[in-house]
């Protein structure tokens, strides 16, 4: 499926927008429910973070969290940057 989408543009857009869309949805509830979890974290990594929404919100909720978004060259290529990752 990752070489599919890496070789196919319109799908991997389609992908991003939908793996963007979960990834809101869980992080609200994580970090509603999660609260204090992050409190001794320094560094965070998402392996297969896609465009890096989900290390984003964490790290704009725990400014003292340095996130890295980890994904395939095709991915990282059009993550757009965020403060903290």
């Amino acid at each position: 499926m990752w070489d599919f989408t890496s070789q196919n543009p319109e799908f991997n857009e389609i992908f991003k927008d939908a793996m963007a869309c979960t990834a809101k949805i869980v992080m609200a509830v994580v970090l509603a429910e999660y609260k204090d979890g992050f409190d001794c974290v320094g560094s965070l990594v998402d392996v297969g973070g896609g465009t890096g929404g989900m290390i984003a919100e964490i790290v704009n909720s725990h400014l003292y969290i340095r996130g890295i978004n980890f994904d395939s060259p095709h991915v990282v290529a059009m993550t757009p940057g965020h403060e903290g990752v």
